[in-house]
C-alpha cells in the first residue's frame, strides 16, 4: 500500500497508508489525544494554516497535520456554544477571542 508522509507540529513525521484518518494518526500518538480531539487542522507541506477537517476524513497525500482539542483556544466555543458549519468558514474566526 503507498504510504504517505503525515509532519506533526512538532517537526516529527509520520509514515502511515494513504487512507489513514486524522483519528487513526491521533490514536497512534496517544489514546487520550484521540479521546480529547474534535477537529484536525490540514494543510499542504508547504502551505499556511491549511483548513479545518473531519477526523474521520481520509488523507490521501503528504501534508502538515494538527490535531485540535478541546482544550486549544477557541475549538472549545466553536464546537459547544455554535454549529460546526458556522465555525468551519474562514470569516467567522475574526470574531472569537484567541
Amino acid at each position: 500500500m503507498e504510504q504517505i508522509h503525515i509532519t506533526l507540529p512538532d517537526g516529527s513525521v509520520k509514515d502511515v497508508p494513504k487512507g489513514t484518518t486524522a483519528a487513526d494518526v491521533a490514536r497512534s500518538i496517544s489514546p487520550r489525544l484521540a479521546d480529547a480531539a474534535l477537529v484536525a487542522r490540514v494543510a499542504a507541506p508547504n502551505d499556511g494554516e491549511g483548513e479545518l477537517v473531519d477526523l474521520r476524513r481520509p488523507l490521501d497525500h503528504d501534508v502538515k497535520l494538527q490535531i485540535l482539542t478541546g482544550e486549544r483556544s477557541r475549538f472549545a466555543i466553536c464546537f459547544f456554544a455554535i454549529p460546526l458549519r458556522i465555525c468551519l468558514r474562514p470569516q467567522s474566526w475574526s470574531s472569537f477571542p484567541t
